[in-house]
């Protein structure tokens, strides 16, 4: 429901933010959120039952890709129709933004690039006549 899915969301900010405070201390703490948190909210896209939450996911994506980019760069290249070119042309956008919500939708972007069957759900949310949160 929603209600555990923004207490989840919560609890990945949090994991983000002690990171952060750690300056680099907690090496397997932020292993575990390049690969496995950044998978496991990847994952959290295809579900339907998340739409209500979409934007706040792809927030916390957002996060783990600045915060943890060359971590999370072999995951991001291991999607299909993502190359170094791609990434780096992704990264460049994202320094241009300041926003949030640009930046937000530069990693749906990415995403929905990747294609695959895997992230329907994400696709569906930005098919035309959609409302973008």
């Amino acid at each position: 429901d929603t209600d555990t899915g923004m207490k989840a969301i919560r609890a990945c900010r949090i994991a983000l933010g002690l990171t952060e405070k750690s300056a680099g201390s907690l090496g397997s703490l932020q292993s575990f959120i390049a690969k496995e948190m950044f998978t496991a909210c990847m994952s959290c896209l295809t579900l339907p039952s998340h739409a209500d939450f979409q934007a706040e996911i792809l927030l916390v994506l957002r996060d783990i890709i600045t915060k943890h980019s060359l971590l999370v760069s072999p995951v991001l290249l291991s999607l299909p129709n993502i190359d170094q070119g791609v990434l780096d042309s992704f990264h460049q956008a994202m320094a241009m933004k300041n926003s949030e919500k640009d930046q937000r939708n530069l990693v749906r972007k990415l995403l929905l690039r990747s294609g695959g069957a895997e992230l329907k759900a994400l696709a569906k949310q930005h098919s035309p006549g959609s409302k973008i949160p």
